[in-house]
């Protein structure tokens, strides 16, 4: 298996693990691609739980060869989304200024500003809960069910029920 391949799948270790269910597809796939062994596949197949199961998997994958790791992605079909990752991340490797904190720090200005986006676009539809004034005649055209020469006026009185209403 190649350095990269290896680095990737360390690096994904535990998220993979706890997402995969290896015994049902991934293993008689690998077994049937002659990655694995049937003394591996026993040995993947005595652990406990899933989640054991995988990092056995994960264990000896690195060990089983150049085309252990195509077959791997391969057998992932019913898990999509942890092939994707894998594979996103062997197209974008993380260079030096995107590891440890400065990776956090980049995620993190991109989730307050993906927040900050959404509270401005609340504000600009009227605000959330009353705090901001809302737009004259409601909604903006474009966020109304009804087209601007059938809207209707919106009544703010309210009523007070009693329990006994219900």
């Amino acid at each position: 298996m190649d350095p990269e391949h290896k680095a990737v799948l360390r690096k994904h270790r535990l998220e993979v693990s706890g997402q995969l269910l290896v015994s049902d597809s991934i293993v008689p796939f690998l077994y049937q691609e002659d990655i694995l062994t049937d003394a591996q596949v026993e040995d993947i197949e005595s652990q406990r739980t899933d989640r054991q199961k995988s990092l056995k998997l994960l264990d000896l994958l690195p060990s089983r060869g150049p085309r252990a790791f195509s077959a791997f992605l391969r057998s992932l079909h019913d898990f999509g989304w942890i092939r994707d990752r894998l594979l996103l991340e062997l197209q974008n490797p993380p260079g030096p200024q995107t590891t440890g904190i400065r990776s956090c720090d980049r995620r993190l200005r991109w989730l307050t500003g993906s927040l900050e986006s959404r509270r401005l676009a609340i504000q600009h539809r009227g605000g959330a809960g009353g705090r901001h004034p809302p737009h004259a005649g409601g909604f903006p055209a474009s966020l109304s069910a009804a087209p601007p020469e059938q809207s209707f006026p919106v009544n703010l009185t309210t009523t007070r029920r009693r329990s006994s209403d219900f």
